[in-house]
């Protein structure tokens, strides 16, 4: 499984790598930190996104990288047909997905939760290839020890579209 640096905001183009946490040949469990990053607007810790082995690191401590381009290789542990992959794909959204109109007073979320949740939404919509039926969003999640979110803010209403790589709504966490 290929780490990308992530686009940790619109405006963002590339990060910078401040600390690998883990090693070429280390094992890494899903969620856990594997790698730090800088960019004009925010530091973040990178969580692993399948357990495995971190097989190959490309860039080194204090490389500026390009947004989507490939850090790092995780030789995963997971079966692709794993029954955890099963809900995702169960669960992707669609171009039709219906969300309740609703707006929350809650503090801003910060552009890492906002990345993490496109992240989920985008590999949900490749899994659902595009089927048209409706699909529940589920609630992301943003962390190992994080258990629940606030949505503070709804970018659609109800009936609208949704399109690949759009944001539906902003969440906040502890």
């Amino acid at each position: 499984m290929d780490i990308i640096m992530p686009k940790m905001g619109e405006s963002i183009n590339e990060g910078t790598i401040i600390k690998w946490h883990k090693k070429k040949g280390d094992a890494v469990k899903r969620d856990e930190i594997i790698f730090e990053i800088s960019t004009d607007k925010v530091d973040s810790e990178i969580p692993s996104p399948a357990e495995g082995v971190l097989s190959e690191i490309r860039f080194n401590e204090g490389d500026t990288v390009e947004v989507g381009t490939v850090v790092a290789v995780i030789d995963s542990a997971e079966d692709p047909k794993d029954s955890s992959k099963q809900s995702i794909e169960e669960n992707a959204p669609s171009p039709a997905v219906k969300i309740p109109e609703q707006e929350s007073v809650a503090p801003k979320v910060t552009e890492e939760v906002e990345v993490k949740i496109q992240k989920e939404i985008q590999v949900q919509d490749e899994k659902n290839n595009g089927t048209g039926e409706l699909i529940e969003i589920i609630m992301p999640k943003m962390g190992e020890s994080v258990m629940e979110g606030t949505i503070i803010k709804w970018h659609k209403k109800v009936g609208e579209a949704v399109k690949k790589d759009e944001t539906i709504f902003e969440i906040s966490t502890d």
